[in-house]
Order: structure tokens, then C-alpha cells, then sequence
């Protein structure tokens, strides 16, 4: 893996994650107004609309990663540079929340392992974060299994109430790495 810290872009034998840019926010709503991708998501709207990426993106302008108040990578592929997902740690009472989704065509590649191994290893090294925590609703077997691959121990469930105003039953995984 190989990290350009001052632009914040790291790559990985098949992906390149970037900090999202004005651009992105066709790719943005192609792969995010999937129903089997955004029920995994807490945050995400569904239907995800071409308003919902626009937001995204400025938000994410304003808050460039590299910072200890949390890091949000574009996940595109090397060999063609397809935005196919997103990667984030953001600040949680608990730790440094860390999240991803994978457009639906891309799941079961190995993708998600990749970019979360590449964030953690940048988010330690970089940054300094050594508490993380992450949250997978119930049946969503393979995130577990990717969280299981990077490190995370899951410590417990709760119940999370959705914006939506429906309830799901969570799991809670936590990475702590020592000083």
C-alpha cells in the first residue's frame, strides 16, 4: 500500500481512494439509489437523489481527510478509475466510526476488505486513531466478515431507530489498537 499523505490519496493493489470531488455525483446517485445498497446504510435517503450527492460532495469539500475530526475516501477502481464505493471514519463517542458501502455490482469482490484495510492503516499511521467502531445491521453477513478480516471484535447489538421511522437491530464492532 502506498499513501500520498499531503494529497491524501492512498492505492492498493486494485483501487485508488480519493477524496470525492465535484464530479462524482452521477456515479454517486448510480450506485447509491440501489434499494439492496442503501437498506445496509443508516444515513443514506432512499431513493438517493442527484440533490442528496450534491450535498455530499460539498460537505466533503469542507472537510478534506487527513484530520483528526474524521476522513471520507471516493473508492474507484485502478485500472479504469470508476468511482465503485465510499469509505469513511468520522468521529463517535465510541471511537472513530468507520463506514463504507460498494455499489451492488461490486460487492463480493473483495473491495470492501481492501479499502477498509488501506483507511485503518492510514487512519493509525497518519492520523493517530487507535479506537475504532463500526456497525452492521443484523443479517448483513458479509460486512461482519469483512470487520472480522481488518481487526474488529464485535462487542454487542443494540436497536437504532432509522430516519425513515423503522427500527433494526445493529451489531457493534470495536478496533482498538495499542499505543
Amino acid at each position: 500500500m502506498t499513501f500520498a499523505v499531503a494529497s491524501s490519496v492512498l492505492e492498493t493493489a486494485r483501487l485508488t481512494l480519493r477524496p470525492f470531488a465535484r464530479g462524482d455525483e452521477s456515479d454517486l446517485v448510480r450506485q447509491l439509489a440501489n434499494r439492496d445498497v442503501a437498506q445496509q446504510l443508516t444515513h443514506v435517503p432512499y431513493p438517493y437523489r442527484l440533490v442528496d450527492a450534491q450535498g455530499w460532495i460539498e460537505d466533503c469539500l469542507a472537510n478534506p481527510p487527513g484530520k483528526r475530526d474524521g476522513c471520507r475516501f471516493a473508492v474507484t477502481r485502478r485500472g479504469d478509475g470508476a468511482l465503485i464505493g465510499g469509505v469513511s471514519l468520522l468521529p463517535h463517542p465510541l471511537g472513530h466510526e468507520l463506514g463504507y458501502w460498494f455499489g451492488r455490482s461490486h460487492w463480493g469482490q473483495g473491495y470492501a476488505s481492501e479499502a477498509t484495510a488501506a483507511t485503518l492503516t492510514f487512519a493509525v499511521d497518519t492520523i493517530g486513531i487507535r479506537r475504532f467502531v463500526a456497525f452492521v445491521f443484523d443479517g448483513n453477513e458479509a460486512s461482519m466478515q469483512v470487520l472480522r478480516k481488518t481487526g474488529f471484535d464485535r462487542v454487542g447489538q443494540e436497536t437504532l431507530l432509522r430516519p425513515a421511522g423503522d427500527q433494526k437491530l445493529v451489531h457493534r464492532y470495536v478496533r482498538l489498537v495499542p499505543r
